[in-house]
């Protein structure tokens, strides 16, 4: 037989090998990344993460 239980259960490995790698990548970027956005003055760019702001409201948000 060509295709044995040793070669899927192989796979199924590899494959759960891969999903935990990636999710906790994108867990540590996504982490790091809000830390150094969290750290730097973006008030001023609150357009960039979809923040639409009314006009009395901007003078409440940058002090």
């Amino acid at each position: 037989m060509l295709f044995s239980s040793s070669i899927i259960k192989g796979f199924a490995v590899t494959l759960a090998i891969g999903i935990v790698v990636s999710l906790f990548t994108s867990i540590t970027v996504t982490r790091t990344f809000l830390r150094l956005t969290v750290n730097h003055k973006f008030e001023k760019f609150l357009w960039l993460f979809g923040v639409r702001l009314i006009k009395n409201q901007s003078s409440d948000l940058t002090k």
